[in-house]
Order: C-alpha cells, then sequence, then structure tokens
C-alpha cells in the first residue's frame, strides 16, 4: 500500500480541507506525536539513570534531544489551540474557511 503522502497532490488535497479540519487534523496528530515524545523522554531518562562512565554523556545527549522535541512540540499544540497558528492553516486550507 503507498504512503497516504502524495507530494505531487499535497497542494490539491491541503485546499480541499477547511480550515477547522486541517487545524483538527494537525492537532490530533500532534497530540499522538506528544504522548510518543513523552514515553521516549521518561525512556531517555531512565537510561541516563542507568548509564556510567563514558555511556553518560551519550544518554544525557539523547535525553535533551527528546525533551526539547517534546518541549517544542507542546509549544505548537498551545499555538493551534490559541489561535496563532490559524494564518498559516488558513492559507494551507479550502480557500474561505
Amino acid at each position: 500500500m503507498p504512503p497516504l503522502f502524495d507530494p505531487a497532490r499535497r497542494d490539491a488535497v491541503a485546499r480541499s480541507v477547511p480550515s477547522a479540519a486541517a487545524a483538527a487534523i494537525v492537532h490530533a496528530f500532534l497530540e499522538r506525536v506528544q504522548d510518543y515524545a513523552d514515553a521516549k523522554v521518561v525512556e531517555k531518562r531512565a537510561a541516563r539513570q542507568a548509564a556510567c562512565g563514558p555511556a553518560i554523556a551519550e544518554a544525557e545527549r539523547k535525553l535533551a534531544d527528546w525533551d526539547a522535541f517534546a518541549r517544542f512540540n507542546r509549544h505548537t499544540i498551545g499555538e493551534i489551540e490559541s489561535g496563532r497558528l490559524d494564518g498559516w492553516l488558513r492559507e494551507i486550507g479550502a480557500p474561505g474557511t
């Protein structure tokens, strides 16, 4: 089965979706991403606690990377919820929505 995303049809498909629907879809997707990122932070925090010697630095780097990603994603969710990204979603979505 081919991927759902088709770069050749991206603009046409995006413009067929009402902006409010696009916001809901993006928000739902980012909530799933947040759940995954939060789980990875917990996993990397445990790995950091278990690390010793030279592995500590690598474990800390991985934890910092996932923590930064989770914080950025959480921030993006907040911007969707506050309406700060509505302009972007209106530019991408169906005209007039």
